[in-house]
């Protein structure tokens, strides 16, 4: 059985985080930074749907994460798109490093 690995830790040269491991981390630091957001987004959410969609401080933040070399689907960035167009933030992480600056207070 393998050990969960911990979000905050370097993986190994050669081995890249998996949207799961991101998805995970991502959480934890919004948790810890913004703890009065919501977060909204499951593992069985509709076909196109960002994998987190954020509300903090009156924003709507959709947050679509994607493994390193990873692009969205053509429905993910229509929806995307969508979304900007209605006024929203909509983005695309593949790193904890790259949350939007639009959380930031």
């Amino acid at each position: 059985m393998m050990t969960p690995r911990r979000v905050d830790e370097k993986l190994p040269r050669g081995i890249s985080m998996t949207e799961a491991t991101l998805r995970r981390a991502v959480l934890r630091l919004i948790r810890k930074k913004w703890p009065n957001a919501w977060v909204l987004g499951g593992r069985h959410s509709v076909a196109g749907v960002a994998d987190l969609n954020v509300c903090y401080q009156g924003k709507w933040i959709a947050l679509e994460l994607k493994r390193p070399g990873r692009h969205p689907t053509p429905l993910q960035r229509a929806t995307l798109e969508k979304i900007r167009a209605a006024g929203g933030a909509a983005c695309v992480i593949r790193s904890v490093k790259e949350l939007p600056d639009v959380l930031l207070p």
